[in-house]
């Protein structure tokens, strides 16, 4: 095998154990909590050692940073998806009303990033890698509704911001109100938000 393949396995070695990292403390911090949530329990929830764990993340901090930021990538991706069909943005948001939905609905995932929205408004370091995120997040859905303007009346700046932010509250509480309400019709709940989008979206 040359170098460059076995650097090649090395690296898809240590982001298949990373994710395993991630899965497993995501669970744990789910469960637990950020502070109930032990290295030990960690590392045999995980399967590994806990020297192996700081091999790959010094401490807890970094391990809600990776987890944060695999949230991030997840919604570029969205973003991104929504840029390459070519479409206009609410064309594309009808459309996939459905996918943005069931994917605010996750109650694990909502329980899991409530649970570090706890933690960062305690601890100053993950309070900015959870704005650092949103920003990057929501600057990237606002550029994509001025994008969609083109042609049509230009919002004031203030204006754009407000309905950009909107748009991502409406997201954020259908995550939180999955945690107390999971039952909601959910044919009823997509047909709401379709309104809603349209809403923000026209003049």
């Amino acid at each position: 095998m040359s170098e460059a393949h076995e650097k090649a396995d090395e690296c898809e070695r240590r982001r298949t154990r990373c994710d395993q990292l991630l899965t497993a403390a995501a669970e744990l911090f789910r469960r637990h909590g950020f502070h109930g949530a032990s290295m030990a329990e960690l590392a045999k929830t995980a399967s590994m050692s806990v020297g192996q764990i700081y091999h790959y993340f010094e401490n807890k901090e970094a391990i809600v940073a990776a987890i944060v930021e695999r949230d991030l990538q997840h919604k570029l991706a969205i973003f991104e998806g929504f840029e390459a069909s070519g479409k206009d943005l609410y064309d594309v948001m009808i459309e996939q009303v459905d996918r943005g939905y069931d994917d605010s609905r996750q109650v694990a995932k909502s329980a899991l990033m409530l649970e570090i929205q706890a933690e960062a408004a305690r601890n100053p370091k993950v309070a900015r890698l959870v704005d650092e995120s949103d920003r990057i997040a929501h600057d990237k859905l606002r550029d994509l509704v001025l994008k969609s303007r083109r042609g049509k009346r230009q919002w004031p700046q203030e204006e754009l911001e407000a309905r950009t932010e909107m748009l991502v509250s409406v997201f954020q509480g259908l995550r939180l109100r999955a945690l107390r309400r999971p039952d909601d019709s959910r044919n009823a709940m997509i047909s709401v938000l379709r309104m809603v989008i349209r809403r923000i979206l026209e003049d």
